[in-house]
């Protein structure tokens, strides 16, 4: 395998889409700019398929090393001929566009891969079933860097189920402590930096979550369960608030046998709500905000067609979070439509003046 180097004279948004039939995920490409140094991994598990991420090299000679996380209990990864257990490192060099893939059959969640270099990590699931429904379908995120974890955040449900979604807390910190509020309520603390914990939330609650340390925050979509709620697993990365963008430019994928019903779900402080506009328009009259409890933000969704959507506020400072979903029988994709990449959470160095 081999990674691909996209250029361009003036700015561009890149998604990656998988296509295969009954088979769909994808994710929002991150400018070789804003990669760093270390990521964490996060899988579904149990998985139906093999669990699996992947590093591509940007510059040469780059020592990136991988140690399994806890969550892989007595599984293993096997590289070069070896087997690595969880707490082992396996470590390989790159160079620009190498891509290197590890695969296991048990939960890679919790990896920490650190490298030389900047590099660029995807992880995800071949294909799996996600709660009690049978449906399967490929799971694939472009991971974002330690360095621009947030901690705070607020979620959508996935529109039109009625089944709740799964959402995988990871720490970049020892003894984080996260609380859960809004139209469900819940606060626990994760031990060890890497460390996991999973939540179902009712698809009913629009929620705040905050940290005590800088998380990372995933939301997974769950089977299908009936033919009157078609859909499939997918899996987005949640945004934090400190990452909000002023703008979002997206194109909508296309279903292998027809096209999706497609969503823009969003998060907006409500004093700014109205501002909204999708294609230089307003927000459809019938737009259902939701208000987020303990915040002055609210969430919603709204409808798009297929093809390109430009969605802005007519406030050139104002900033909210973005999420596309798209549905149809047995085949789902999601991810954010975009996102800052400031290095929040960077440590800071004092240099004497």
């Amino acid at each position: 395998m081999t990674g691909i180097l996209i250029t361009a004279s003036d700015e561009v948004v890149v998604y990656g889409i998988n296509k295969e039939k009954y088979s769909n995920d994808g994710f929002v490409g991150l400018p070789i700019d804003v990669l760093s140094d270390e990521y964490y991994a996060i899988t579904w598990s149990p998985p139906y398929r093999q669990c699996e991420m992947m590093i591509v090299g940007v510059e040469d000679a780059t020592l990136v090393s991988v140690t399994i996380g806890q969550y892989i209990g007595s599984q293993y990864v096997t590289y070069g001929g070896k087997r690595y257990y969880k707490g082992n490192t396996v470590t390989e060099t790159l160079n620009k566009y190498d891509a290197w893939q590890l695969v296991s059959p048990s939960d890679l969640t919790g990896s920490f891969i650190k490298s030389t270099k900047k590099v660029s990590v995807f992880s995800g699931n071949k294909k799996t079933k996600i709660g009690s429904g049978g449906s399967q379908d490929h799971l694939v995120e472009q991971l974002t860097p330690v360095n621009t974890w947030g901690k705070n955040f607020a979620t959508v449900p996935i529109p039109k189920r009625t089944v709740g979604d799964y959402f995988k807390f990871i720490a970049s910190e020892d003894n984080t402590q996260v609380t859960i509020s809004g139209g469900y309520s819940s606060s626990f603390t994760i031990s060890k930096k890497g460390g996991l914990v999973q939540k179902v939330i009712p698809s009913t609650a629009y929620c705040k979550i905050v940290a005590s340390n800088a998380i990372m925050v995933t939301q997974f979509v769950q089977s299908q369960q009936s033919s009157s709620e078609p859909s499939d697993p997918a899996m987005l990365i949640i945004p934090p608030v400190e990452q909000y963008g002023a703008d979002y430019t997206f194109a909508t994928p296309k279903y292998s046998l027809g096209s999706y019903e497609n969503y823009f779900m969003f998060i907006v402080d409500e004093s700014e709500a109205s501002g909204l506009r999708v294609d230089g328009k307003s927000f459809p009259t019938n737009t259902v905000y939701k208000k987020i409890s303990g915040t002055t933000l609210i969430g919603g969704y709204i409808s798009v067609s297929e093809g390109t959507h430009t969605i802005r506020h007519t406030s050139p400072i104002a900033i909210f979070g973005g999420f596309l979903y798209g549905k149809a029988n047995l085949e789902t994709y999601g991810f954010p439509t975009g996102m800052r990449m400031a290095k929040v959470n960077a440590v800071c160095i004092l240099f004497s003046t």
